[in-house]
């Protein structure tokens, strides 16, 4: 604790901070150490190996000759807007709005981040939107999640990041091999049925999106039990943060599974909670393309339906 500031000793992200107006101003990182710790000590602390004192950290402050209250504003100012500028990015990608995610990806690609786990996910979402706007072939795309990942050491861990969890969760789409589609699936299926993300609480809002696509893609594998268990921890999410995003898609892949389980009621109720849910959207696009798909999955009229109690 300084001055009522519970400093994180451990902080890699302000390590990096530090190093990087260390560097701004030309200082060789031999220069900067010399007389406090050794530059493999700092090269450790730089990767999160290890943590350093916070007596060391006030004298690499004062080796830059700048106060501690006036570099730590600084940082939390530059950690709160890489963040909120991630966020951006994430809404735009939810939103389909690759073209204005892009924009954003393309404004900060040489952006010197302070927070490696901003850094990581900003270029998850690169790969993501780069992808989708065929500015990458699929291939690099695969290649580029993979590494980002280290996506065989991933596949063995016990536990995933969200970070892991995101590429995971595009990667299943757009792998050729379908074996290796089914290891990712069940894969995220143990993490996401066991609460094994390390990192991010399940119950945040973030995650409606990951059951949402998740449970749309187990469909395709006829994996119907595992649909109704994902999508219905979708809803209950939406439930817990009053929240419409992704419920309607939701309440339709439970109609789905529960049509191919010949449970043709329940099929119905759900299918009668996602148009209810759409007309509360009031997105008559969108109303539009799930009368389309619930015709096609149903070979029914949707306004005889709509008025079949």
């Amino acid at each position: 604790m300084l001055g009522g500031i519970a400093l994180d000793n451990t902080s890699q992200d302000f390590g990096i901070f530090i190093d990087n107006i260390r560097s701004s101003r030309n200082m060789s990182k031999e220069d900067f150490v010399e007389g406090i710790l050794s530059t493999r000590q700092f090269q450790r602390y730089l990767k999160g190996e290890s943590s350093i004192s916070i007596d060391k950290i006030l004298k690499l402050i004062d080796k830059l000759e700048l106060e501690f209250f006036t570099i730590y504003n600084l940082f939390l100012k530059s950690s709160s807007f890489e963040y909120n500028m991630i966020n951006e990015i994430y809404y735009h990608i939810m939103s389909l709005e690759f073209k204005e995610a892009f924009e954003i990806i393309e404004k900060y690609e040489a952006h010197n981040f302070i927070s490696l786990y901003e850094k990581k996910l900003f270029d998850i979402y690169s790969i993501i939107t780069k992808h989708k706007l065929l500015r990458i072939s699929r291939d690099m795309a695969i290649n580029s999640f993979e590494e980002s990942i280290d996506y065989d050491k991933v596949m063995k861990n016990g536990e995933i990041t969200y970070i892991e969890l995101t590429a995971l969760l595009y990667l299943v789409q757009i792998v050729h091999d379908k074996s290796k589609q089914h290891s990712i699936m069940t894969k995220l299926f143990i993490i996401l049925k066991s609460h094994k993300i390390t990192d991010f609480d399940e119950k945040n809002s973030k995650m409606v999106f990951v059951y949402s696509v998740f449970s749309g893609l187990l469909g395709t594998i006829e994996k119907y039990d595992e649909v109704i268990y994902i999508a219905k921890k979708g809803i209950n999410l939406c439930e817990i943060h009053k929240t419409m995003n992704s419920l309607s898609q939701l309440y339709y892949y439970c109609a789905l599974a529960y049509k191919e389980k010949r449970m043709l009621e329940k099929s119905y109720t759900y299918i009668r909670k996602a148009f209810f849910t759409l007309e509360l959207e009031n997105n008559p696009l969108k109303y539009q393309a799930f009368i389309k798909l619930f015709e096609s999955h149903y070979s029914m009229n949707f306004t005889e339906f709509k008025t079949w109690k």
